[in-house]
Parts: structure tokens; C-alpha cells; sequence
């Protein structure tokens, strides 16, 4: 779908999704009455009802396969947000434990990452235009790859320092980690298939169920709201996590820029 779209707080996205729907059943019920009216549904007569209980069980079961990762995929991002904020607060916490030069080198490195990470790569995951630079197999900024060089190059003498040494280069392995998952989750677009798999299946089961009601006006008019009020609400509670970085649930850098503040 387009950027936009998922870029919507969560009011505006809910009265896009809720107007669509509503039109789109509200035309739906005025073909029915034209048709009734005109003497055209002969052919609807003997549409049995029971046919409502496959395609709903579809509709039913394909919310469920769109939600779980959805969901998945906003709970991975959470984590891996944390994951790379704790990585780099402890990266620094151990620098303080070497030389004034080691500890300025790194912490202008990391705090370069993370200015970098917030202006520039944030915004590319919101609109799932990760830019070239991140797509290193590695995972790797680079900000990251020359801090982890830096420390894999220094030779310490002191057994303490070289401890710290390994800690580093483990906690900014686990920062490199995170961030390749941040990456991958941004560019997940499947959703948007599932997105469109409900669209047709909804719009079959509201025309299904104004088949099966034509005979009653005042009951399909009921029906049909009926059914578009829960369509409408499932959608918006799926379509409105599809995106971890943007839109009125979006997840920010703030975790990561505090890092630098402690």
C-alpha cells in the first residue's frame, strides 16, 4: 500500500478504512435494491445461504494468518530496538575502563551511528526505502564496521583491557545483529498481499451476504453494516501495525539516542 497510508496516525487511518468500507457497502446495498427493484434477481432465488459459512471461515481464517505476523513483526522490532540500545550503553560502559583516547574514539564513533541511524536510516525503514548503504551482508553501518575494527586492531598489554577488549567487539557483534533484523523486518512487504487477499475475500462475503438478504431490504441494510463495522475494525487493527516504523504505533529511536545522554 502506499506510504501514506501507513504513515496515517491511528484516527485518520481509522476514518479512511471505516469510509471506504461503509461506501463500498453502501454501493453494494443500492445494486441490490436497483436489481430487485428492475425484477432482475431470478437467477438469485435459489442462492443457498449456507454458502456464507466457507467464505467466512476464509475471511475468518485469513485475519488470523495477516494478524499473527503483523504482530510478530512489530514485537521482533521492539526487541531488536532494545537489543541494539543495550549493546551500545554497554559497549560504552566498558570503554570506561581504558584509556582516554579509546574511550573519546569510541564513543564519537557510536554517537556518530546513532545520529546517523535516526536521521537518515529511520525515515528509509518508515517508507521501506532502506538506502544502499545498509545492505551490507554484514548488517553493518559504517560508523559500526569502523568501531568494531578499531578495537579489533588495538593490542592491549593490560589482561584487564583485553577482556574489555573482547566485550566490546561481542557487545557491538550484538548491536550489528539487532540492526540487520531492523533492516529485514522494514522490508518485509508480504503484508501487503495478505492486505489485498482480505480486500477480495470482505468484498465477496458483503456481496454474498446482499445476495442472500435481497429479499429483505431493511435486514441486508443491517447485514451489510454490520459486517463492514467488524471488516473495517479487524483491517485497522492489522493495517495499522503493518509498518513498526511509521504510522500512529510507530516505534522511534529513542532508546538508541538516550544512550548517548547516560
Amino acid at each position: 500500500m502506499s506510504d501514506w497510508f501507513f504513515g496515517l496516525s491511528v484516527f485518520p487511518m481509522a476514518l479512511v478504512v471505516f469510509a471506504i468500507t461503509y461506501l463500498i457497502s453502501a454501493l453494494i446495498f443500492v445494486l441490490m435494491s436497483w436489481l430487485v427493484v428492475t425484477k432482475r434477481v431470478g437467477a438469485l432465488k435459489g442462492l443457498n445461504p449456507t454458502i456464507l459459512a466457507p467464505v467466512g471461515a476464509a475471511f475468518a481464517l485469513l485475519l488470523v494468518f495477516s494478524a499473527e505476523p503483523v504482530w510478530t513483526n512489530y514485537t521482533r522490532a521492539k526487541q531488536a530496538i532494545a537489543t541494539e540500545a543495550s549493546g551500545l550503553r554497554d559497549a560504552l560502559i566498558l570503554a570506561k575502563s581504558m584509556s582516554s583516547e579509546t574511550q573519546t574514539r569510541l564513543h564519537t564513533l557510536i554517537g556518530t551511528y546513532i545520529e546517523q541511524a535516526a536521521r537518515n536510516e529511520w525515515p528509509a525503514m518508515a517508507s521501506n526505502r532502506v538506502p544502499l548503504l545498509t545492505h551490507h551482508l554484514c548488517g553493518c553501518s559504517e560508523e559500526l564496521l569502523e568501531a568494531l575494527q578499531y578495537m579489533r586492531g588495538q593490542k592491549f598489554q593490560d589482561d584487564g583491557e583485553r577482556v574489555a577488549q573482547r566485550d566490546i567487539v561481542n557487545a557491538l557483534q550484538v548491536v550489528r545483529v539487532a540492526r540487520r533484523e531492523l533492516i529485514l523486518i522494514s522490508e518485509d512487504d508480504t503484508g501487503n498481499l495478505r492486505f489485498y487477499g482480505l480486500v477480495v475475500i470482505g468484498l465477496c462475503l458483503l456481496t454474498l451476504i446482499a445476495l442472500v438478504h435481497y429479499e429483505n431490504r431493511r435486514a441486508c441494510a443491517i447485514a451489510l453494516t454490520l459486517f463492514a463495522t467488524v471488516a473495517a475494525m479487524s483491517t485497522l487493527l492489522i493495517v495499522s501495525y503493518t509498518n513498526p516504523f511509521s504510522g500512529g504505533h510507530a516505534l522511534s529511536p529513542r532508546l538508541l539516542q538516550e544512550v548517548m545522554d547516560q
